[in-house]
């Protein structure tokens, strides 16, 4: 009655092998490249030179300091020059005096001036220097995500690489499980289908370590790409660093650079406000010009200087400036309303990996407890097993729990390390 189950055990067991030797064939030369090692702090330095994200961060604080300056410059004096040659139609004189207009009318001027007050000019530039600070601080909180995204990437490249490990230990205790219970079985001790049941494990395990290299060269490739790498699943961590530790008892509030840079742009929207109503007041300026060229009638000696008090006053332009002032103000109440919410969200978010963390942490005592136990169980089975006190389906279940067991402390580990990174990203950066 047991032949027929028996044939089907074995026709399914040839199957798997089939399908496993092409995929390991296949697996085999997707691999050959050899593996290039990368500590955490070397992935830190080389993302932070490569990252595009971090590269846009950089370009924008340039862009914010040119046009800080720029704003600058319209406190400072101006100077300018030029110069110039005219032919007119004819001469124009008047007796022996010198010509009202010459023929040949030619000169050089400068000019000078400087705003001597201008209510809309400085915090017009105090605005400028607010974004600059925004832009700095901006650049503190993406170097600050950047190094929270390698650090991931790089524990789940570490808890790949150890999967990967726990799947050729699997198929080296499968392997030698299945050759006891062949020779069992040969001897007369065991049954033949034990021996199957041994094959199958060991054909489940290849295929086991055939999806943990997969995984391995993804969480390669992941980390590459924020390296700037190119994505070839050879990337491997060169060492086991690990941020594990106890979780303190409380949030330890350190500095976020975002809140603050969210802080300093309202900060200028205020004052590119204040600006417009600077605005209302009059301008005054002081122009100096002098000009160069030849002798006429109103320059016998062909020099010609001026200064000039300029003051100037836009009564009313429609109502403009009133416009330009509410919807700064309401751009203002905007960005104070979205950092509030951004302020509590971080509050929870802190809150929420602390509690990860520390249920992640808690994790990795059970696990480690839970392996040992599982190794117990696997040494037990196989021993009855062997003096024929037990079956393979005991073995088969004590094998299983044992490969789980590793996987779950892997799984531990990883979430613990993960969840202080987190922990770390989410409270900010060292004052």
């Amino acid at each position: 009655m047991t032949s027929a189950p028996h044939s089907q055990l074995v026709d399914r067991i040839r199957q798997i092998a089939v399908v496993t030797t092409c995929i390991l064939c296949t697996f085999g030369v997707q691999t050959a490249a050899v593996a290039q090692g990368v500590t955490l702090d070397a992935a830190l330095d080389e993302a932070l030179k490569s990252n595009e994200d971090y590269q846009i961060v950089e370009a924008r604080i340039r862009r914010s300091a040119a046009l800080r300056r720029e704003a600058l410059a319209g406190l400072l004096p101006q100077l300018s020059a030029q110069g110039n040659l005219t032919m007119n139609a004819e001469e124009v004189q008047f007796g022996d005096n010198d010509p009202v207009v010459p023929r040949f009318d030619w000169g050089a001027s400068a000019r000078a001036s400087i705003v001597l007050f201008d209510g809309s000019l400085y915090p017009g530039y105090s605005a400028a220097k607010r974004v600059e600070e925004s832009r700095f601080e901006e650049g503190k909180w993406v170097r600050h995500g950047l190094k929270y995204e390698v650090e991931q990437a790089f524990f789940s490249l570490i808890a790949a690489q150890s999967e990967l490990e726990v799947a050729e230990r699997t198929i080296e205790l499968r392997s030698a499980y299945y050759e006891r219970a062949d020779a069992l079985a040969k001897q007369g001790i065991a049954l033949p289908l034990d021996a199957a049941r041994a094959r199958t494990q060991l054909l489940e395990a290849q295929q086991g370590k055939i999806v943990a290299t997969a995984r391995l060269q993804n969480a390669a490739d992941s980390l590459a790409v924020l390296l700037g790498r190119t994505t070839d699943g050879t990337l491997r961590a060169s060492s086991s660093e690990t941020m594990r530790s106890a979780p303190p008892g409380s949030v330890a509030q350190q500095y976020r650079p975002d809140l603050a840079a969210e802080g300093l742009l309202i900060e200028a929207v205020e004052s590119r406000e204040s600006a417009v109503w600077w605005s209302l007041a009059p301008a005054l300026e002081l122009v100096g010009n002098a000009r160069f060229g030849p002798a006429s009638f109103s320059a016998p000696d062909g020099v010609a200087a001026s200064i000039s008090l300029q003051l100037s006053w836009l009564l009313y332009d429609g109502g403009a400036r009133y416009a330009r002032a509410e919807a700064l103000n309401a751009e203002a109440d905007e960005l104070d309303w979205a950092l509030k919410r951004l302020k509590r969200d971080a509050t929870a978010e802190q809150t929420r990996t602390l509690r990860n963390w520390k249920a992640a942490y808690e994790a990795i005592a059970l696990a480690e407890e839970k392996l040992k136990v599982a190794g117990e169980a696997y040494e037990l089975a196989s021993g009855r097993f062997e003096a024929g006190l037990a079956t393979s389906i005991e073995v088969t279940q004590a094998s299983d729990d044992l490969v789980n067991a590793e996987l779950d402390l892997v799984t531990a580990r990883l979430g613990a390390d993960l969840a202080k990174s987190s922990h770390a990203y989410v409270v900010g950066v060292p004052k």
